[in-house]
């Protein structure tokens, strides 16, 4: 792959084409990474919930108690949430997505004033 640092003092253009691969890319590499990190952690934290109010459930009908409707309500929640998440995560795993390759940039032809 050709240093952007070439493309910076030669630049690129259609009549002087220098065979530059580099692609542009959305996200940053390290953008990539945070999100990939977030992703997990945010699944992670909701399978967590999921098991904190199933406990809920169960020590509720141990000593007798009717179900809550409001754990209840987080289980079901919870329960539809994670396999969003889990498409959301299969998304952040194709980063980042090529948006292009460089055509035309500047460099020695503009800091010359050409």
């Amino acid at each position: 792959m050709t240093c952007v640092c070439r493309l910076i003092v030669i630049g690129s253009s259609i009549w002087k084409p220098d065979a530059t691969p580099v692609e542009v890319l959305y996200l940053a590499d390290k953008d990539v990474k945070a999100t990939r990190k977030h992703a997990s952690a945010t699944i992670r934290q909701t399978r967590r919930e999921l098991q904190q109010a199933r406990v809920w459930q169960q020590e509720r009908e141990m000593v007798g108690d009717g179900p809550s409707t409001g754990v209840q309500y987080m289980v079901e929640t919870l329960e539809k949430e994670i396999p969003a998440l889990s498409e959301k995560q299969q998304v952040v795993k194709a980063m980042p997505f090529v948006l292009g390759k460089i055509l035309l940039s500047s460099g020695k032809s503009l800091s010359i004033r050409k």
